[in-house]
């Protein structure tokens, strides 16, 4: 396994190798998901590409995921965070996000 500590300090999987040689690998947009104002963080890193192989000539599993601006963070639909409380509860009703895979 290898890992990537991004600027903000969040560790993040890169790539992984099981015992029969199934291989992983991890790509990440670091300044990912928005937090809402007051948040600790500005943005946490969310997964753009995730590569998979098995080896043996097998076809690689590549998939790509695309997020919308506002998140399950509750970015975009309030303003200002809370610590210790779903923030995304604090959204309107006609608040949605979505991820594109």
């Amino acid at each position: 396994m290898n890992y990537e500590i991004f600027d903000q300090g969040f560790s993040s999987l890169l790539t992984v190798t099981n015992s029969i040689g199934l291989q992983e690998e991890i790509h990440y947009r670091e300044d990912g998901h928005r937090l809402p104002d007051g948040a600790p963080y500005p943005t946490i890193p969310y997964v753009i590409w995730y590569i998979m192989w098995s080896g043996n000539q097998q076809l690689l599993i590549e998939t790509s995921y695309t997020f919308s601006d506002f998140n399950f963070l509750g970015y975009g639909g309030f303003n200002g965070w809370g610590d210790g409380k779903d923030n995304s509860y604090s959204v309107p009703a006609d608040y949605e996000y979505y991820l594109i895979v």
